[in-house]
Order: structure tokens, then sequence, then C-alpha cells
């Protein structure tokens, strides 16, 4: 039978029931999560998002203390513009204590709040899709002001990455008409780009300096037609 695993609880053990627990192999160290100025992207459903490193509690290693302590590499991670988002900072609202750990059988796994999993029978794990909720998290650091802000260098700069994956559309537009409308995606993506930075400026403009108008590939004469090739058991939820 499988078994969903969800809520994983920061700093509580709960190894009354084995088929709670994760495997062997799935132990980690706890960690906190790092911005660096230069680290963003853009979603089209929540516009740029803070990219985060991890520094993890690994004794040893990086500069992390026997006991797990933190004090050096995070002090390394400031001298490299490093802005670390502490756990327990109030501004954090709903995401406070972002950290959760699940019990594990060979020691904790540690994980954002939100990661679930399924325990399949034999005991593979699954992991269940929350990309949202870390997209929800990580549009917040940005709207409370917890990370760096996206400087309009760097903004350029994924602007013209878009560009360039433009103009490599365009060429295979050309030569494959079927193909247009993976270009004229890119398009409205560098377009919303631009949306969703001037709304981050409080710009006037929907055209930010360092947009320039792609130019667009002929169209084709005639586009032509494209071609469209035991039994599971139930889950059951349970909380960890």
């Amino acid at each position: 039978m499988s078994i969903e695993l969800t809520q994983p609880k920061p700093y509580q053990v709960q190894a009354d029931q084995a088929e709670r627990r994760l495997p062997k192999g799935w132990a980690n160290h706890r960690f906190v999560y790092v911005h660096y100025p230069e680290a963003w992207s853009f979603d089209e459903g929540s516009g740029f998002l803070p990219d985060l490193s991890t520094i993890v509690a690994k004794p040893g290693v990086n500069g992390v203390g026997k006991d797990g302590t933190l004090n050096k590499p995070i002090a390394g991670s400031l001298d490299k513009g490093g802005l670390v988002i502490n756990a327990t900072d109030p501004r954090l609202g709903p995401w406070k204590n972002y950290v959760g750990a699940y019990d594990c059988v060979d020691g904790k796994h540690w994980c954002f709040i939100k990661t679930e999993f399924t325990i399949l029978p034999g005991g593979r794990v699954k992991p269940i899709d929350r990309s949202a909720d870390f997209r929800a998290f990580r549009a917040h650091l940005r709207d409370a002001q917890l990370v760096h802000p996206l400087s309009e260098p760097v903004y350029n700069q994924l602007v013209e990455i878009e560009r360039q994956r433009l103009k490599r559309a365009g060429n295979d537009a050309a030569r494959n008409p079927h193909l247009r409308a993976k270009y004229e995606a890119q398009e409205a993506r560098i377009a919303a780009m631009a949306k969703a930075w001037a709304t981050y400026t409080g710009a006037d403009s929907d055209e930010p300096i360092g947009i320039l108008t792609p130019t667009v590939p002929p169209e084709p004469d005639e586009v032509p037609a494209v071609d469209p090739g035991p039994k599971r058991r139930k889950a059951i939820e349970v909380s960890a």
C-alpha cells in the first residue's frame, strides 16, 4: 500500500511508526537559504523570482563546524554578496521556519517545509510536486524585500538571454514554418518580462530600458500540416 507523507515538522522526532519514516539513504543535513544579487529568473505566472542557494550544515565541509555551526560558511557567503534568509525572521510571515524535517530510518531528511513524498510499496520514494508553493515562497521573499533587489543590469542580462532564444526560434521558424508558434511564444515571453519589469520598478512605460524589438521572420507562403503514438494500489495520506 502506498503512503503519503505531508507537512514535515521541524525539530520533532516521530519514530513510533516505521512506515511513516523515509527509508535508508534519505538522511541529510539542515540548511539555510541564501540569495545572491545576480540570482534571478523569470516565471510567467509569478514574474521575476529570486533563485536561492543553500548553505548546508554538514560538519567539517565548507567551513561548517564539527557541531554543525554555520558561522564560517555564512561569513564566507556574506563576503561574496550573499544574503542569508533567517528562518526565524518575522517578516517571513506564513513562511517562518521554512525548513522542516522528516524522520528517516537512518536519521532526518531536512527539506522545504511544504515538501511531500509518497512511499511506494517496497520502500521506493516518489516526491510530490509542490513547486507552486516554492514559487509562492520566493515571491514572498521578493515582495517582503528579504532578498537583494533585481537590478537593471541583471534584468537586461535575463532579457538578452531570451532575445538570443528568440533569434534561434526565428531561424527555426524560417526553415520550418510549423515552428512559428514557438517563436511567437518566445516573443510573448519577452513582452511579459517587459511588463513585469515595469511593474517591479513602478515605471510608467511597459517598454523598459534594455528591451530591443526583435525582427519578426517573414510569414511563410504555406504552413504544412503537422502530423500528430499491474494494477496500482490506492495511496493513503498521513501526516509526518
